[in-house]
């Protein structure tokens, strides 16, 4: 359920609330979760590199 929720906040570009928003569930994350945080890492990694 967090992963839909998590998915939906990158496609909408604010993939930053995904890692302040997991930090604050405190829940322990599961293979689709992990996915979809490394996901969100990369977006945000891809969005500082085009603001260079």
């Amino acid at each position: 359920m967090y992963t839909v929720m998590f998915k939906g906040l990158i496609t909408n570009n604010v993939a930053e609330k995904v890692l302040d928003l997991f930090d604050e569930m405190k829940i322990e994350p599961d293979q689709f979760t992990l996915s979809t945080l490394f996901n969100a890492c990369a977006v945000l990694n891809n969005n500082r590199a085009m603001k260079t």
